[in-house]
């Protein structure tokens, strides 16, 4: 088991944004780099108390309380000059910290409440609250931070330089930076949904990925190897893109911008 220490944090309920980790593969993209495990950085004082991850796929705090993981999750933009991190506390409330671009501190809305997802975007921050409904804050550049008044309630959200949501009917919709296109019309239902730098990747019902928008270094056109994938992430920080997404078989791929062999996947997931 790995023991982490989480600033400001008794505990979380959960460090993976999709169930078990003893189960799934975490990848997070950063500024040129694929990483395969969870970094958290801070310079905020850390606790007595930390999370520990048991291959069981149960978070057990330092009372020793058990507590299954439930897929809520820890979201951190990964940006050097925009780097924070938002995460969820035990109590269904909202913990941020870092900086955005201005050099701010990132804040959490007075009238927030309990979540049940969160997705740190380029200095702004996208929760689902506890009704179904969607809140962002922060930045409002674009009118990434403004909920549509449609949207209604939704299953998840990502938050970049644009955002995007899936409503509960399984359909995509988009808002923010709008040189990405439109959601286009024959996507259909959605599993899964990334945003990345100009560009949006979703998971279909069927397990393909579609993606649209910039396609800078081919980062929005997955490869014709692909087939089925059960995650999915995207590099939405810099102008050099790349996309990442677990096949169904276990393995992962990676396609887009290949500087510093960010899309050459480690043979342990090849």
């Amino acid at each position: 088991k790995y023991r982490l220490q989480i600033p400001d944090f008794q505990w979380l309920k959960s460090l993976d944004r999709r169930g078990s980790m003893s189960k799934q593969i975490l990848i997070m993209l950063g500024t040129g780099l694929l990483v395969v495990v969870v970094v958290l950085t801070s310079c905020m004082p850390l606790k007595e108390d930390t999370v520990t991850i048991l291959s069981e796929g149960t978070t057990t705090p330092s009372n020793g309380t058990e507590s299954a993981v439930t897929g809520q999750r820890i979201s951190t933009n990964g940006i050097v000059y925009m780097a924070h991190t938002c995460a969820i506390h035990t109590d269904e409330t909202v913990r941020c910290w870092g900086r955005y671009d201005n050099g701010t501190r990132p804040t959490v809305p007075a009238d927030l409440g309990t979540v049940t997802s969160i997705s740190a975007g380029q200095s702004h921050n996208c929760a689902i609250k506890t009704n179904g409904t969607a809140q962002c804050w922060g930045y409002n550049t674009y009118n990434k931070s403004t909920v549509p008044s449609d949207l209604g309630t939704i299953t998840s959200i990502s938050a970049g330089r644009h955002t995007c949501a899936i409503k509960t009917n399984g359909t995509a919709q988009c808002w923010g930076d709008n040189h990405i296109g439109p959601v286009p019309t024959d996507l259909g239902a959605i599993t899964s949904i990334g945003v990345g730098r100009g560009y949006t990747c979703v998971i279909k019902t069927g397990g393909t990925v579609q993606c649209w928008g910039a396609n800078a270094e081919g980062a929005s056109t997955p490869p014709s190897d692909l087939g089925t994938v059960s995650d999915i992430s995207v590099n939405w920080g810099t102008v050099y893109s790349n996309t990442c997404a677990i096949k169904t078989n276990g393995t992962a791929q990676c396609w887009g911008h290949d500087g510093y062999n960010k899309n050459d996947v480690h043979a342990d997931f090849q």
